[in-house]
């Protein structure tokens, strides 16, 4: 048992090196830990059962953001997988189409799951407000983007894509990635960077991009840029 009077800059110090210490752990998790506990500290301040918050003197050393990608090529890979022999070809199916979705408009997994027809304009773009930001945003369709929907178009529902957790997801990109012999660990999420990563290879606009990936800080938009290798590389050879 743990009192809160108990609860000091050494315990935050021992609780920074136990969560670092657990390999499981992502650093995202490990801020979102930290998070949870200094909402918890400053409740117990607010009722008077605590006198300072001991997260005033702690530093956290600061982790570097992992933007994971695909390739082109493992894209097409992933694109042009046969299941024909798969045991559960459809889940499978449906996995992939919506992470493609995912790597064609940027969208998150939440926005891909809650995509509705409503929100599909003439089929030429997507008129939504996104669950994250709660933004309102217009994103044009591409023709990859727009070969997808087609495909669904037929089931006649509220919503785009048949229901997936995000677990589920991942779980499939893992065996899908296998298949494909990508040696990476793919996620949902990835598309995402997937999406960003590839307009920046294409030279495209950096206040674009941050548009197309609703971001409201370009800093944020300026790490696929800054990390777009072949993009740097064909600047200085047009030199």
């Amino acid at each position: 048992n743990l009192k809160v009077q108990d609860i000091d800059l050494k315990f935050v110090e021992n609780f920074d090196t136990f969560l670092r210490n657990k390999s499981v752990i992502s650093d995202a998790g490990l801020f979102n830990r930290h998070k949870n506990l200094k909402t918890f500290i400053r409740y117990v301040i607010k009722e008077k059962f605590l006198e300072s918050n001991p997260y005033e003197d702690f530093k956290m050393p600061k982790c570097k953001q992992k933007f994971g990608h695909i390739t082109l090529e493992e894209l097409k890979a992933i694109k042009e997988l046969d299941l024909s022999d798969f045991k559960n070809k459809n889940g499978f199916s449906i996995t992939i189409d919506m992470f493609l979705f995912s790597c064609y408009t940027g969208l998150r997994y939440s926005d891909v799951h809650n995509l509705k027809w409503s929100n599909v304009i003439n089929m030429q773009y997507l008129s939504l407000e996104t669950k994250k930001t709660k933004k309102r945003v217009n994103l044009p369709l591409s023709k990859q983007a727009k070969l997808i929907l087609m495909k669904y178009k037929k089931n006649r529902t509220e919503k785009v894509f048949p229901f997936r957790t995000n677990v589920s997801l991942n779980r499939n990109l893992k065996i899908i990635a296998q298949m494909c012999e990508i040696d990476k660990v793919v996620t949902f999420h990835m598309a995402r960077h997937t999406f960003a990563t590839i307009l920046a290879n294409a030279n495209v606009n950096p206040f674009h991009i941050a548009q197309l990936m609703t971001h409201s800080n370009m800093k944020q938009t300026m790490t696929y840029v800054n990390s777009s290798v072949n993009a740097l590389g064909n600047s200085v050879n047009e030199i």
